[in-house]
């Protein structure tokens, strides 16, 4: 009670959850001296892997990356909470600054590198992913964690299918039942590999903290909404009327099922001109032998486009 908070027991067993009761707890930062005996670093410390590249020991909880999100925070704030009032994508927007980033640390991108080399000797999955987070962010460590995910996950469907095909070449097949039974193996990997991203990615949440992090977003420079009076604290907000928001969906929904329909539509055109070289002897012999090929590669054309 020595803070003004009524202690209880916890009966931390470890039955429940792998996690300790006390693990991974982010809390609002508070500068009172009474309650800064309260809060704790991050697991590992902050030599190396909060200061990356270099030898020195932070003493307080706020690493560089957190630093420029609270130098951002402050610019962006309104003025009644202590801020400059300023929105910098708004004003990129209307090109009334020409530009607004952070400056590189020439040492700790240095030894990021250095990491991320050492790294390419393991597996290509087993990447420096908190060193990424501490020096560009959690966003940017997230997709790294996803693209390491991924490529774990598709290391099995690629050899399969590498091996499929050898076999299929050394018969001088291109299709087969192997195929058909390949491509339900990738519907099913496909579905598996998203859920369990899923739950690695609430997973990672946890452990850095992001829970509620949509919450600080700013808005897009795009929104145009009302000024209202909030119904909750009385404060002015933006609000976005429900029929103006349904417009809007329609539209873009219109637009997005055209292009679905457009595409379907190619996909058809170029499975029935595969068919189509495939059962005609008109074009040659080069045409019907490699129309899988050439629909492949047509398939190909079109998802870039």
């Amino acid at each position: 009670e020595e803070y003004g908070i009524k202690p209880f027991k916890i009966n931390d067993e470890g039955f429940a959850s792998k996690y300790k009761a006390y693990d991974f707890i982010y809390a609002k930062y508070d500068d009172s001296p009474d309650l800064r005996p309260l809060y704790q670093l991050e697991k590992g410390g902050f030599r190396g892997s909060f200061q990356v590249g270099s030898d020195e020991e932070l003493t307080h909880p706020f690493r560089a990356t957190l630093r420029l999100q609270l130098t951002e925070q402050i610019i962006a704030a309104k003025k009644d909470k202590g801020g400059a009032g300023l929105k910098p994508r708004y004003m990129l927007h209307h090109n009334e600054i020409r530009a607004f980033f952070p400056l590189h640390d020439e040492e700790q991108k240095k030894g990021l590198e250095a990491k991320w080399i050492k790294a390419r000797r393991g597996w290509l999955w087993e990447m420096p992913f908190m060193e990424t987070r501490h020096y560009f962010g959690e966003q940017i460590g997230m997709y790294f964690q996803f693209l390491g995910h991924y490529t774990k996950w598709i290391a099995g469907p690629s050899l399969i299918g590498a091996i499929l095909y050898i076999i299929m070449l050394a018969q001088g097949r291109t299709e087969g039942p192997e195929s058909a039974a390949f491509a339900i193996l990738i519907c099913i990997w496909t579905i598996s590999m998203l859920e369990f991203w899923k739950r690695r990615q609430a997973r990672i949440q946890l452990h850095w903290g992001m829970r509620g992090i949509e919450k600080n977003i700013q808005d897009r420079p795009e929104f145009v909404g009302e000024q209202v009076t909030s119904p909750i604290d009385g404060r002015p907000i933006l609000y976005f009327p429900p029929n103006l928001r349904y417009r809007t969906m329609a539209a873009t929904q219109s637009i997005a099922l055209t292009f679905v329909v457009l595409v379907l539509a190619l996909v058809g055109a170029i499975f029935w001109f595969r068919f189509y070289l495939t059962n005609t002897s008109r074009h040659g012999q080069f045409a019907q032998s490699n129309a899988a090929y050439i629909g492949s590669a047509l398939n190909g054309l079109q998802i870039s486009l």
